[in-house]
């Protein structure tokens, strides 16, 4: 008996099942019954244990044959070609909407159809038209720009494959305070990905540029240095050093960097 690490999609939940006929390895494809119907997935990994008792764990139906992937690889090449005609029929009926993508259970008895709408869609019509065309069950699903982008995967601006279609498992809240948390340039194509929304690495170290960032003194305050009062003009969070604009006698003035050990607020700027 094996315990199988399955994936249904790529960077998808890893989820666990129990094989008790056939020998299957990693990067192996099996069959399994969900809600949904037959579903192909891939074995991502094999378990020493399982995170769940045993008994709760549901078996695959069978070990994909060359035969099997032959045939899902058929039904992802019609996919592409009926989110063109699906697309289409949206057009048509004057929806405000975006097929994203289509996929099909292992053995047609069902279509998803995933799209991206800004807003609630009765697709009471959608339905109707689509239900002439596909003899099997049909279920609409809408996503959101972030979950589309994941879908179809990209590189980001940092040269590398896009965070939601490498690894992440799930979104967290990125705000705009994050990206000024970190002193970076809040130019909109600098901050954001490939769906338009605020890059999802923002939130990474943001935790630990919130913690430093308590231990610098505030922009405009006024603070003593080795060489003078002066006002802090800039602060590198990373090095903890402060960047100071210290005035001499004849209203000159010189700007120094200085460490934050080495300085003491005087009048903080609120």
């Amino acid at each position: 008996m094996q315990i199988l690490g399955i994936q249904f999609r790529n960077n998808g939940t890893i989820y666990e099942f129990l094989n008790k006929k056939e020998d299957v390895k990693s990067g192996d494809f099996v069959v399994v019954e969900t809600p949904h119907g037959q579903e192909f997935c891939q074995v991502k990994k094999i378990l020493e244990k399982s995170k769940t008792d045993q008994s709760e764990l549901k078996e695959i139906k069978f070990k994909a044959s060359p035969r099997d992937i032959e045939q899902n690889n058929a039904k992802k090449i019609q996919a592409k070609k009926d989110k063109k005609i699906i697309q289409k029929i949206v057009d048509n009926l004057g929806l405000k909407i975006k097929i994203s993508e289509v996929l099909y259970t292992f053995n047609s008895s069902k279509i998803f159809i995933y799209f991206v709408s800004e807003e609630r869609i009765d697709f009471r019509e959608l339905l109707k038209e689509l239900t002439k065309i596909y003899k099997c069950k049909i279920e609409l699903k809408q996503i959101g720009i972030r979950d589309e982008t994941r879908n179809i995967g990209g590189v980001g601006i940092c040269g590398r494959v896009c965070c939601c279609a490498n690894h992440l498992k799930q979104f967290n809240k990125v705000s705009i305070k994050m990206a000024k948390n970190q002193n970076l340039s809040l130019n909109p194509t600098k901050i954001s990905g490939l769906c338009g929304k605020l890059l999802c690495c923002l939130e990474y170290e943001n935790a630990n540029y919130e913690d430093m960032g308590k231990l610098m003194p505030r922009i405009n305050s006024r603070i003593s240095t080795p060489d003078g009062e002066g006002v802090v003009i800039y602060n590198n969070i990373l090095k903890q050093k402060t960047t100071v604009k210290i005035f001499k006698n004849d209203s000159s003035f010189t700007i120094g960097e200085y460490p934050v050990s080495e300085t003491k607020v005087i009048n903080v700027q609120n």
